[in-house]
C-alpha cells in the first residue's frame, strides 16, 4: 500500500467538487438541540474547507469551538493562507495520537480522511478517547467495494487495488468501530449514472485526487490515453459511486 504525498496535489486540492459540495452538518444540527456549547473536531481537516463552510453555517447558532488536526503541513499552509478567522484552532497531528485530553469533544468527524490512516484501529481509539459521554462520531467516506464502475476504477484500475488496501469493507468497519466501543450505525448509499467523458477527462487531467497520486505517472498517463481513446465513440460512461455514512455513538 502506497502513501499518498499531498504536497504533488496541493495546488489543485481545493479545485476537488468534493471540497464545494459541504452543506451544514445534520450532525451538529441535532446536537445544537440539547447543548448550545459544543466542541468539533475535524480528524485530517486537510486545507480546513469543512471547518471554514461550518463555522459560517453556525455562527451565531451556538457556542461552537471548532478544531482540527491534519498531518500535512502543506495542507495547513492552505488553511492558514485561506482562514482568516481566529476562532478555529488547528494543529499538526496524526489521528493515532490526538493532542487533546479525554472527553474533551461533543463531535468528531473525519470527511474523507479516515483511509489515510496508518493504524485505523489506533487512531478510532483516541477518537473514542476525546469524545464526551453521548458524543457523536460520523465517517463520510466512500466505499470501493460497491463502487468498481467508477471512473476513476474503470479508467486507472491500478488505483482500485490500492483502495481496496485502504478502505475497510463496511462489515469490517462495522465490527472495528464497535470493538473501539462505539453503538455504531452505517448507512450506505449506491448511485448508478452516466457522466460526459469531456468532464472525466477535464477532472482527470486535474490529477487533485489522491488516489490519482498513488499510482505512477506511466500509469496514470496509460490512464489518460485510455479515456481519449474511449471518447472517440463515447460522449458518455455509465458509472457507480458508492457513499458510506457510518455513525458512533459514545454511551
Amino acid at each position: 500500500m502506497r502513501d499518498t504525498n499531498y504536497s504533488n496535489i496541493e495546488d489543485t486540492y481545493n479545485e476537488s467538487k468534493a471540497q464545494h459540495n459541504i452543506n451544514p452538518d445534520v450532525h451538529i444540527k441535532g446536537l445544537l438541540q440539547h447543548k448550545k456549547a459544543l466542541r468539533v473536531l475535524d480528524v485530517g481537516c486537510g486545507t480546513g474547507n469543512y471547518l471554514m463552510k461550518q463555522q459560517q453555517f453556525f455562527e451565531g447558532r451556538g457556542q461552537i469551538e471548532w478544531f482540527g488536526i491534519e498531518p500535512s503541513e502543506a495542507m495547513l499552509e492552505i488553511f492558514q493562507k485561506n482562514n482568516d478567522n481566529d476562532s478555529i484552532t488547528v494543529k499538526l497531528a496524526e489521528a493515532e495520537a490526538i493532542p487533546f485530553e479525554d472527553n474533551y469533544f461533543d463531535y468528531v468527524i473525519c470527511n474523507h480522511s479516515y483511509h489515510h490512516f496508518t493504524d485505523k484501529e489506533k487512531a478510532f481509539g483516541e477518537i473514542y478517547r476525546v469524545l464526551q459521554k453521548k458524543g457523536v462520531y460520523h465517517i463520510n467516506t466512500i466505499h470501493p467495494y460497491d463502487m468498481k464502475k467508477s471512473w476513476v476504477y474503470q479508467f486507472f484500475p491500478d488505483v482500485y487495488q490500492e483502495d481496496i488496501l485502504r478502505f475497510y469493507s463496511m462489515d469490517t468497519l462495522f465490527r472495528t468501530l464497535e470493538t473501539t466501543g462505539f453503538d455504531t450505525k452505517i448507512e450506505k448509499r449506491v448511485y448508478t449514472y452516466r457522466r460526459s467523458m469531456k468532464s472525466i477527462q477535464e477532472e482527470a487531467k486535474l490529477r487533485n485526487y489522491s488516489q490519482l497520486h498513488l499510482i505512477s505517472d506511466v500509469e496514470y498517463e496509460n490512464g489518460i490515453i485510455a479515456i481519449e481513446n474511449f471518447m472517440q465513440f463515447n460522449k458518455s460512461v455509465l458509472i457507480e459511486h458508492a457513499k458510506l455514512y457510518p455513525i458512533g455513538f459514545k454511551s
